[in-house]
C-alpha cells in the first residue's frame, strides 16, 4: 500500500512518542492507522487552507533538494504568499484573537468536525473497533490563554455516538497535544529536528474540567 505523507508521519510521530503504546503501527484505511494488539485505529487528517497545503508542500519540495525547477517553485510560493526563506516556513496566520472560532484555529476545528461527522456517517463503512483517535498535523498556534477554550469546543464537536478517545495535534512551535476525551486532560509534548526525527524532549500534564 502506498504511504501517504500525512498517514506515515503520524505513524513515526507516534512511535516514537508513544513506543510502549505504539509499538507497530500499520497503515491502513479506515481508519488510516492500526494498531491490532489493542484494537485502536487512528484517522489521520490535516488542518490547513488549501493554499497553504499547497506552500507547504512546495516549500518541502525545495528544502529537500527535490524541486526540477527552483526559480518556479519560489515564484509559486510569492504567488500565495509566502515569502521563501531557506531554513524556515513562515505563514502569515492572522490574528488570534478572543474569537477563537473565526480565528486561525477555525481549520483545526473544521477538521475535527468534518472526521467525527465521517466516523459516524453511515456510509463511511468505518472498522468496527475498540478505540479510535484522531491525529491532525497543522501550523497553527495554541496560545496558552486560549487553551481551556480550545479544549471546551472539541468537547462540544466530538459529542457523536463514536468518539475519538484522543485527539492529537502537531503545531509549528514542534508541539504534540494530545487532548485525551475520556480522562478529561491534556499533555504537550515538544518534539525537535524539524519534525524529521521525532523525539520527545519533555511534557506537561494540564487537567481540564467541564
Amino acid at each position: 500500500m502506498k504511504k501517504h505523507f500525512n498517514e506515515y508521519f503520524a505513524k513515526v510521530v507516534l512511535e516514537s512518542c508513544f513506543p510502549q503504546k505504539f509499538d507497530i503501527l500499520e497503515i491502513s484505511d479506515k481508519p488510516d492507522l492500526r494498531h491490532f494488539v489493542s484494537g485502536t485505529g487512528i484517522e489521520v487528517t490535516y488542518s490547513m487552507p488549501k493554499k497553504e497545503a499547497e506552500a507547504v508542500n512546495v516549500w518541502h519540495r525545495l528544502y529537500n533538494g527535490k524541486s526540477k525547477n527552483c526559480e518556479k517553485d519560489i515564484e509559486r510560493l510569492y504567488q500565495l504568499g509566502i515569502e521563501y526563506d531557506s531554513q524556515l516556513f513562515v505563514w502569515d496566520q492572522g490574528c488570534y484573537d478572543e474569537n477563537i472560532k473565526q480565528g486561525p484555529i477555525k481549520e483545526f476545528f473544521d477538521a475535527v468536525k468534518q472526521k467525527v461527522e465521517r466516523l459516524n456517517s453511515k456510509t463511511a463503512e468505518y472498522a468496527e473497533i475498540a478505540h479510535y483517535e484522531l491525529f491532525v498535523n497543522s501550523t497553527i498556534l495554541i496560545p496558552n490563554e486560549q487553551i481551556m477554550a480550545v479544549i471546551g469546543i472539541l468537547k462540544e464537536i466530538n459529542n457523536l455516538g463514536k468518539k475519538f478517545e484522543i485527539i492529537y495535534l502537531i503545531t509549528n512551535e514542534q508541539k504534540l497535544y494530545v487532548f485525551d476525551m475520556v480522562n478529561e486532560n491534556l499533555t504537550i509534548k515538544y518534539l525537535y529536528n524539524h519534525l524529521i526525527r521525532i523525539s520527545e524532549i519533555n511534557s506537561t500534564v494540564i487537567i481540564f474540567t467541564a
